[in-house]
């Protein structure tokens, strides 16, 4: 190498190691072309170059920074700045997937601190002064078993608040295909707080599938603890209407359907059927034979008990075609004594009042009275009175005969306990006579043995009774099966002497 050439060789080293910038061009003997190179001035370049390199940063080896931070820069003088790593542990707060990081990503916003995803495949954290905020109208999805969204508010305040100021429009709505729309829990409080100051409801559900609920309250709390409470000052506590089906449904295995409370004054369950059509205010239904529709317990007070202004104030209907034990209306008295049905009226209409096509009243009794009546007038009958054949007390029969009639007598009054109607006292009663010389038959077609018969004869103006009868009195009376003969002479002379007449005969 020729001399010149050397000169460049270590010119061109040392500014390609350094730099002029770095070590400055003038700490070093420049050489030109043709000027001898002395080994002084060769020796004075290496000593500064190496001065040079000493001072620079030797290379970094190991963790130069702490656990949780990372290399910011180095300095002029070689040191290291540091930073505090942004990558946070899974599940936690910061960013847990960056840079080939993976894990869950959790952002959370916070005072000043705004999450905006209103851009497609973006999320953007930035400051904002107003808090936590997503844009609306808002939507997203998720495949999982937990929440969607949980809102947790540890103060005393609430967690969600949600309001729809235009009519029509849904504070919250929940739609679910198969759990629940919106599900609420709260320790002490309500878990579901709503507010309607427009008249129309605080809570809105509707079921639109056969079988399902519009509002679904569940208590597995036990006694004392309620699945859906309603609350009312002076309105409706619990309200249900329906165009066609049932307002309010109640069904209980064991308990109670529904059960209404009052502790001070009022009705614990009120019906009102305000309508003129045909219907009731409260209605129960009993499908088993020893089951109750409406039920009514008392232990002091009135078990059930209906008014009416001016219509039936308890109202009882059985429509049994064929059962003769059927009962419209039905009162037992499992005590000693009192009233199995009582009937009052304050005014001067009837205590107890029954109407029918056969029996309007019956009373039954197997050991004591079936029918007891007191009073001024204990028993009145504004119609014929019956009583069974076989027992004292009542008229079974009567008969007036007029003998002077043509073809040997005839029944020109009577009365026939046995029949009903007009036919009971329109002659001959169902009755029919029989004459021989001083004796009368009278047919009346059923037993009279166990009758008592009393007998009496009458002449052409009236009845008379002996000794003051211009004519013998009467010789007897025989019971036969279904008829009594009344003997109006003792013999044969007797008949020829006095011409028979009229009689009047009773069976008791």
């Amino acid at each position: 190498m020729h001399r010149g050439d050397k000169r460049a060789f270590v010119t061109g080293v040392s500014l390609a190691l350094l730099g002029t910038a770095a070590l400055g061009a003038e700490s070093f003997t420049v050489f030109t072309p043709g000027t001898p190179i002395r080994a002084g001035e060769v020796n004075a370049n290496f000593s500064t170059l190496r001065s040079g390199l000493e001072g620079k940063q030797a290379r970094i080896t190991g963790g130069p920074c702490q656990a949780g931070q990372f290399v910011r820069g180095i300095g002029e003088g070689g040191a290291v700045e540091c930073g505090v790593d942004q990558v946070g542990p899974p599940g936690g707060a910061g960013v847990a997937s960056l840079n080939g990081k993976t894990g869950s990503l959790a952002l959370e916003a916070g005072p000043n601190i705004t999450i905006d995803s209103s851009q497609s495949g973006k999320l953007i954290v930035s400051g904002s002064g107003g808090g936590g905020k997503l844009p609306l109208p808002f939507s997203g999805s998720v495949n999982s078993p937990n929440p969607a969204f949980s809102v947790t508010n540890s103060g005393a305040g609430t967690a969600l608040l949600a309001s729809s100021p235009n009519a029509g429009g849904d504070g919250v709505s929940g739609i679910s295909l198969g759990g629940a729309g919106v599900r609420a829990y709260s320790e002490s409080g309500y878990g579901v707080s709503a507010v309607s100051g427009g008249g129309v409801a605080g809570v809105y559900g509707e079921g639109r599938v056969s079988g399902g609920a519009g509002v679904r309250g569940v208590n597995s709390g036990g006694p004392g603890s309620s699945g859906v409470w309603g609350e009312s000052a002076a309105g409706s506590g619990v309200r249900g209407s329906s165009a066609s089906g049932t307002g309010v449904q109640g069904t209980s295995e064991k308990g109670y359907g529904v059960k209404g409370t009052v502790s001070v004054s009022g009705t614990g369950v009120y019906g009102e059927n305000t309508s003129n059509a045909a219907g009731a205010g409260i209605q129960g239904r009993a499908d088993a034979v020893n089951s109750v529709g409406v039920g009514g317990t008392s232990t002091a007070g009135t078990g059930v008990s209906g008014t009416s202004a001016t219509g039936t104030g308890v109202r009882g209907t059985t429509a049994a075609p064929s059962d003769v034990n059927s009962v419209g209306v039905e009162g037992v008295n499992s005590g000693q004594y009192g009233y199995g049905v009582r009937g009052e009226h304050k005014g001067s209409g009837f205590g107890v009042y029954g109407t029918s096509r056969a029996t309007g009243v019956g009373g039954e009794s197997p050991t004591g009275i079936g029918v007891l009546g007191r009073g001024p007038t204990a028993i009145r009958a504004e119609g014929n009175a019956v009583q069974s054949l076989g027992f004292g007390g009542f008229l079974k029969a009567a008969v007036i005969v007029d003998v002077t009639k043509p073809a040997g007598g005839q029944i020109v009054r009577c009365y026939n306990s046995q029949l009903t109607g007009a036919a009971a006292t329109t002659a001959p009663c169902g009755f029919s006579i029989e004459s021989a010389r001083g004796q009368w038959r009278v047919v009346f077609g059923f037993d009279t043995r166990n009758t008592f018969a009393s007998a009496t004869l009458t002449d052409d103006e009236g009845t008379c009774f002996a000794p003051s009868c211009p004519f013998p009195a009467l010789s007897g009376v025989v019971y036969e099966d279904d008829s009594v003969v009344v003997v109006t002479r003792r013999t044969e002379d007797d008949y020829y002497a006095n011409p028979d007449k009229g009689f009047t005969l009773l069976l008791f």
